[in-house]
């Protein structure tokens, strides 16, 4: 996602800051939010083991469980 895109999704977007050590989204526990990073990093997680590091800005996060109703 360019800055274009990210400008353009901001008008239909909030902006939400999460502080560092934050869970953003739970396996198995229904999701309605798609996350895209602006800056910083995510990492996804799995009892307690990293599984995946996210720091590339306008990744989108949780777009699958969003659209499946999951």
């Amino acid at each position: 996602m360019d800055d274009a895109d990210l400008q353009k999704t901001s008008r239909f977007a909030r902006l939400k800051t999460v502080q560092a050590g934050n869970t953003i989204l739970t396996e198995r526990k229904r999701a309605d939010t798609i996350f895209i990073l602006i800056s910083g990093k995510l990492l996804v997680s799995q009892g307690g083991h990293t599984l995946l590091k996210i720091t590339e800005p306008g990744s989108l996060v949780g777009e699958t469980y969003a659209m499946l109703d999951q």
